[in-house]
């Protein structure tokens, strides 16, 4: 099964628009008309906890606020103060091709480029929130 992860800070959220596909531009980007959100996809469960645990250095706290019947949200707020810098992904980039098994690959090290930008982008918005979605494989 593949899933799609989103990551996405703001300052207010609906439960029920933010798993919408895609969710609404209003969530998407920040006041200057800025993309604030990354994206990728996963074939495997286990990579969604691998990819909380190596962004926030193993510092997180999850809290799941809700669950549709393709998609649930997480509420990764409490942990934003830990998550990583560029140093750290650079330090550490093969402890993470380490623990999933993904490619060792520019488009892998982009990818997690863009969750910690997108983290840092939105650090002053209230929640910041992950979408996992499996909606566009089951439809």
């Amino acid at each position: 099964m593949k899933f799609e992860i989103l990551l996405l800070p703001t300052d207010e959220f609906k439960s029920d628009e933010v798993i919408e596909d895609p969710p609404p531009e209003k969530y998407m980007l920040n006041e200057l008309g800025e993309s604030i959100f990354a994206e990728t996809i996963f074939n495997k469960r286990d990579d969604i906890q691998h990819l909380i645990d190596f962004l926030f250095a193993g510092r997180q706290i999850v809290t799941e606020i809700y669950r549709g019947p393709y998609a649930y949200v997480l509420d990764l707020s409490d942990s934003k103060e830990f998550i990583i810098d560029f140093d750290y992904l650079e330090n550490n980039y093969s402890v993470w091709i380490g623990k999933t098994g993904r490619p060792n690959t520019m488009d892998e090290y982009g990818m997690l480029i863009g969750f910690i930008g997108a983290a840092m982008k939105g650090a002053n918005k209230k929640y910041l929130l992950m979408i996992v979605s499996n909606s566009r494989y089951t439809k």
